[in-house]
């Protein structure tokens, strides 16, 4: 039964590395995108504009603090709980700046990474509950990261796919 148990563990182990080091998380965030971005290339309906310009704007960074909240959840109990939903959305619909927009895709990639290694690292237990929380384990919140990624990854292929700026 231990050598199964060992199996299981090694491909959770795996497929967690995998769903949250997914390349294509990163490279859908990574488009350079400034303020004026979405004004410039949506000349759709106003539906259409506003749910471009939201996308763009919000949802990276509500990405990258959501990702963040998650792994240092997983890390650490001293983690302070974030306000719901206003700590984990950025207070402007737009990134303030082109560098903001960068600093916030590199500090999002470097979570995605450090979540990989934590979650490929055989001293983290992926099954127990972390004693800091109501029940969650390592390996939840990884599927929550991937899952809340994917989501709004989603969006953002939607909206680059829609303004044809999106290469299949």
């Amino acid at each position: 039964m231990a050598v199964v148990a060992d199996q299981v563990e090694l491909a959770f182990r795996g497929a967690g590395s995998e769903i949250t080091g997914y390349e294509d998380v990163a490279l859908a965030a990574e488009i350079p995108i400034g303020v004026g971005f979405a004004a410039d290339a949506c000349l759709a309906s106003g539906e259409l504009f506003f749910f471009a310009a939201e996308t763009i704007g919000i949802r990276p960074e509500h990405l990258r603090i959501a990702q963040w909240d998650i792994l240092e959840f997983s890390r650490s109990a001293k983690h302070p709980a974030l306000k719901w939903p206003d700590d984990y959305w950025p207070k402007t619909d737009v990134p303030p700046s082109p560098a903001a927009w960068t600093n916030s895709v590199r500090k999002f990639r470097a979570d995605l990474k450090a979540m990989a290694k934590l979650i490929a690292d055989k001293k983290s237990d992926l099954f127990t509950p972390l004693p800091h929380g109501d029940g969650q384990t390592l390996l939840r919140e990884a599927l929550l990261l991937a899952d809340h990624n994917a989501y709004h990854v989603g969006q953002l292929v939607l909206v680059r796919r829609l303004l044809g700026n999106w290469k299949s």
